[in-house]
């Protein structure tokens, strides 16, 4: 039964990921345009690559100017082609339509918007044991220990940036919640750049919760949280 299990899982994620690679095959016959790493004042600087956009582990890195082929935007993640012939999915942020100067590849660049599929969910299904290691395996939660509750969750601000661009996706924060029930230590850990990030972070400073609780009393954690931003 567990063999089983783990090959449905196995089946699930393989064609959840598939699908994005399918969809810019369809496409082939579109012109890729050029895009380049760009990492101004820090040329020593490597720009992770990712299988999928969900970015749970890098399998490579870019070098700052390395020239790529552009297929498609999935939220803050581009695809591309790089010299290897092989896809690969990078941050956004990170790839410019200009070698000397930032432009990016938004949603006014013409190159097809995919979306991004529910990472959480897909990850949510998989056998913590399977196929993965080390920070790529979901962490096991204490059963001893009830979650905290957000009870005061007001929505982020647009940066006038982001506006103008058009520029949509979802920031993924870590934060402590306190035996106050507030916020602390709040870190970026996928952001979307364009002034989002520091919006993100300034609405969950105003964020309350329902502290976790363990014996009955209240306990600090260490939780994630999804901040999205959509434009209307």
């Amino acid at each position: 039964m567990k063999l089983t299990c783990r090959l449905c899982v196995a089946i699930f994620f393989a064609i959840a990921v598939g699908s994005l690679f399918a969809s810019d095959e369809q496409s082939a016959s579109l012109p890729k345009p050029d895009g380049f790493i760009f990492c101004p004042g820090h040329d020593n600087q490597l720009a992770s690559l990712y299988l999928n956009p969900c970015r749970r582990r890098a399998v490579g890195t870019l070098a700052c100017g390395t020239k790529v082929s552009v297929l498609s935007r999935h939220e803050d993640m581009l695809k591309i082609l790089t010299s290897d012939g092989f896809p690969r999915f990078v941050s956004a942020a990170l790839v410019s339509q200009r070698p000397d100067v930032f432009v990016a590849f938004d949603h006014d660049s013409g190159i097809p918007e995919r979306g991004m599929p529910d990472c959480s969910r897909m990850m949510a299904r998989r056998d913590p044991g399977w196929n993965c290691v080390g920070s790529d395996c979901p962490e096991r939660p204490d059963p001893s220990v009830t979650p905290p509750h957000a009870i005061f969750q007001p929505d982020p601000e647009f940066s006038e940036e982001a506006r103008r661009k058009k520029i949509s996706g979802t920031i993924l924060i870590a934060l402590t919640v306190g035996v106050d029930g507030l916020p602390h230590d709040i870190k970026v850990e996928k952001g979307l750049g364009y002034g989002l990030d520091e919006k993100a972070m300034e609405a969950v400073n105003r964020w309350k919760f329902e502290p976790a609780q363990k014996d009955g009393q209240p306990v600090e954690t260490r939780i994630h949280a999804e901040v999205s931003f959509k434009i209307r």
